[in-house]
């Protein structure tokens, strides 16, 4: 069994999914699939950058994505 997780930083969400391939028969098993809403596009059109809080949220969700995945 091979465990990885992917995180997926987009505009609003930040996903991640943890999961197992099986190199025996190719299924791959979902272990965690979990999501995060920083709104790192919030008032970025305006401000033309994003928000110091969005990135604050970004980065406390990202440290919490790195303990459940060391955990697995």
């Amino acid at each position: 069994m091979i465990r990885r997780t992917s995180i997926d930083i987009g505009t609003n969400t930040i996903l991640m999914l943890i999961a197992e391939y099986d190199e025996t028969d190719g299924s791959i098993k979902t272990i965690l699939d979990t999501q995060r809403i920083p709104r790192l596009g919030k008032g970025v059109d305006q401000n033309r950058n994003i928000l110091p809080e969005s990135i604050q949220k970004a980065i406390d969700i990202l440290n919490e994505y790195k303990a459940i995945s060391d955990e697995n």
